[in-house]
């Protein structure tokens, strides 16, 4: 519904926008005040925006793109970008014991990723810098808390249990991967 943008807005970033196919949630978001949202594919969108942008955010989009489809959406991301640019993407976390939760939870969704597939498909797109982060809970409050401790419980085991099968890794084991990507980096000047 557009409250991210809502949020850039209010924090003093006055031309955040936003796309969605969704026409409902548009609707909703225009309803509620936000500005600068349109109806519309992504990769249509993209294909007329070379060199526009500072940062692009894909939050919960690129599980519902086919292999193919992913791709061109992240060669149109990058060449989207100004440089020195950023992508922030999240995406369904395939390496998570839970991922069936977010992968089977919307007909819609054609694909998880890993940290290794998510940083070979954006390396392809023309990415030179690639980052994972785990989508942990969020603390507000004191029940929050508690799921939050709980949580980090849980994945500590989890991770003693990979590490115990196949040695020396970092793995992600959240729901979802919080992902940034950056292009090359410019040369600098002589």
């Amino acid at each position: 519904y557009g409250s991210l943008v809502w949020w850039l807005q209010q924090i003093g970033y006055a031309n955040a926008g936003g796309i969605d196919v969704g026409r409902d949630q548009i609707d909703q978001g225009l309803g509620l005040g936000v500005r600068n949202l349109e109806h519309g594919d992504v990769l249509t969108f993209l294909r007329s925006a070379t060199g526009q942008y500072d940062l692009l955010v894909a939050r919960d989009l690129f599980e519902h793109f086919t292999k193919p489809d992913t791709l061109e959406a992240l060669e149109l991301c990058h060449h989207a970008l100004r440089p020195g640019g950023a992508l922030l993407l999240q995406v369904p976390n395939g390496e998570s014991p839970l991922a069936g939760r977010i992968i089977y939870g919307d007909f819609t969704h054609e694909t998880a990723f890993t940290q290794s597939s998510i940083g070979q498909v954006l390396r392809a797109a023309g990415f030179a810098s690639v980052e994972c982060h785990p989508v942990r809970p969020v603390v507000y409050g004191v029940k929050s808390w508690l799921r939050a401790v709980a949580w980090r419980v849980i994945e500590a085991a989890i991770v003693a249990a990979i590490l115990a099968e196949v040695g020396p890794v970092h793995p992600i084991v959240t729901q979802n991967l919080l992902v940034v990507a950056r292009p090359s980096p410019m040369p600098r000047g002589r």
